[in-house]
């Protein structure tokens, strides 16, 4: 079986778990390895961009997916095809700014996050705060 979406992202975060790098799933932790039609939505600490970049070519390495474009925005933001064919974009940030302004910093998050469904998501505090801030950009 060709490895897919769910196996490139399990890699991903077994590294991540392992090095103990804090990292949360901002939206849709509950389906992050089933739903292919959404990207993954990632924070992580800005000290550990550089280690979580790694573990992204590691897994990458390890499933046999390809890194297929990468940009940076106000976050980072890449693609990838698996040997399945599944196409996954991950984007990841170390926090969250609506236009110059921050509104969200990853360490008030990362402090906060909850454990669900074998991942990190999070905290309900966050919540309003998240759909408050997509507010703003809509």
């Amino acid at each position: 079986m060709k490895a897919g979406r769910a196996e490139f992202l399990r890699a991903l975060i077994r590294k991540l778990d392992a090095a103990g790098v804090a990292w949360c799933c901002l939206r849709n932790h509950h389906e992050i390895f089933e739903d292919t039609r959404s990207d993954v939505d990632l924070m992580v600490l800005p000290e550990d961009i550089p280690l979580f970049e790694t573990f992204l070519e590691e897994a990458c390495a390890e499933t046999g997916t390809h890194l297929t474009q990468e940009a940076s925005y106000l976050n980072f933001s890449r693609t990838y095809l698996t040997p399945s064919g599944q196409w996954v974009r991950i984007d990841y940030e170390s926090e969250i700014r609506w236009r110059i302004f921050p509104v969200l910093q990853a360490r008030r998050v990362l402090l906060r996050r909850g454990q669900r469904d074998g991942g990190w998501g999070r905290s309900e505090e966050h919540t309003s705060e998240l759909q408050s801030h997509s507010d703003l950009v809509c």
